[in-house]
């Protein structure tokens, strides 16, 4: 997995910007080279994740796909959770495009359309980084605070714009005034999460499908977001 965050600390490493100046495990600071092998070993760490737990990850299994050493490993990282921190906090899960989506005003005639075109956007963003995002909700969830905050950093941006969103329909009278907007919009995160975690996952439910729980996905999203007359 190469995302968009990953790409921009390999650029940074490699120009010798601020992400260069970062510093390994000992405290050490870091050059190209080492950015490069810190990298390159998170990047192995989430390639593994795609076919084993994180309890069943080893430090030699990621440092032999890195191309180094377990000794190299430990200069980087104290231990494999922490290389799976490394790249969760290196997910980028509000996009440009999904925050553009979110804080659009929608017309009553194209919201669910635009509902679609929402949901459709979340779930290639999570599928796209679906290995790693299971692994930091599932230890979230287990009580890992580490990556409790990582997740909370990696969808409160969108959490703000659909509370915004939210909070602006209730002053146009357009949502109910008792709901809480950032309850709601934490919420429909949730909903969008889950769906997207087993969106490709066959339901021995012949009617429930994957395009049926999208669809439905973006009719509650309509519903819960306001819209413009029109």
């Amino acid at each position: 997995m190469v995302n968009r965050d990953v790409q921009a600390l390999r650029g940074a490493a490699a120009q010798g910007g601020p992400a260069a100046e970062a510093r390994n495990a000992s405290g050490q600071a870091m050059g190209a080279k080492g950015h490069g092998t810190r990298l390159r070993l998170i990047e192995a760490t989430v390639e593994l994740l795609q076919n084993t737990t994180l309890s069943g990850l080893r430090v030699g299994d990621i440092a032999a796909l890195a191309g180094t050493s377990p000794a190299a490993f430990y200069k980087y990282f104290p231990d494999v959770s922490a290389a799976a921190l490394a790249a969760a906090e290196a997910c980028v899960q509000s996009t440009d495009t999904l925050l553009r989506l979110a804080g659009d005003d929608w017309t009553e005639t194209l919201a669910f359309a635009r509902a679609e075109a929402f949901v459709d956007v979340y779930i290639r963003t999570w599928e796209s980084n679906a290995a790693i995002l299971r692994v930091r909700n599932l230890a979230a969830e287990a009580g890992d605070e580490r990556f409790g905050a990582a997740r909370e950093h990696a969808v409160r941006p969108l959490q703000d714009a659909l509370a915004a969103r939210i909070a602006r329909g209730q002053r146009d009278g357009r949502v109910p005034p008792d709901l809480q907007p950032n309850a709601t919009a934490g919420a429909l995160i949730a909903l969008l999460e889950r769906i997207a975690a087993v969106v490709r996952v066959p339901s021995e439910q012949v009617e429930i499908t994957g395009d049926r729980l999208k669809q439905a996905t973006s009719y509650i999203i309509a519903r819960a977001l306001p819209a413009m007359p029109g």
